[in-house]
């Protein structure tokens, strides 16, 4: 058996348990050619997903964290679905009428009027405005205020993160 195909057999061993009833959270599901920002996002809220909640009880109690930041889900318990890269919006997370557009970024800034973009693609899709929260999620502290509903500061995050590192 060739290297490629050992690797290429891993990916799929990797990949099987989220396929068809998502049995088993995976975060290669999400990071199919590499780890990403992006990927350990829709890892972690795949824990608040109804049918993974009682997978690791602790993560989904972080992901909820995370996700209760947000003005308007204060009082979530689960998240109805996940999408990646869907109309070039980095993550859209799903909960009844809302949806949530993270845009992830990692060392830039806001550009070309991305997220008014991203609102108006889904308004077009027949998303109400209203039902729609924007998100930025940052990896390294940026000094220019982003206009969303809420920013994920490296801070921020770390504050919410710490107080889980010692889950097994």
């Amino acid at each position: 058996c060739s290297i490629i195909n050992r690797e290429r057999r891993l990916r799929q061993l990797l990949q099987e348990p989220l396929m068809g009833n998502m049995k088993k959270i995976n975060l290669f599901y999400y990071a199919t050619s590499e780890l990403s920002q992006d990927a350990f996002i829709c890892w972690l809220l795949s824990h608040c997903l109804k049918e993974c909640a009682e997978e690791n009880p602790l993560i989904t109690k972080c992901a909820l964290e995370v996700l209760r930041q947000i003005p308007g889900l204060e009082n979530i318990t689960y998240i109805d679905e996940i999408r990646k890269q869907y109309k070039h919006i980095d993550v859209l997370i799903i909960i009844g009428n809302i949806h949530v557009i993270v845009e992830d970024k990692t060392f830039t800034q806001q550009h070309e009027n991305q997220i008014n973009r991203y609102v108006n693609s889904l308004v077009e899709s027949g998303i109400n405005k209203a039902d729609i929260k924007t998100v930025y999620y940052k990896i390294e502290e940026q000094p220019w205020p982003e206009n969303v509903n809420c920013e994920f500061t490296r801070r921020k995050l770390l504050s919410i993160y710490r107080k889980y590192r010692n889950i097994d």
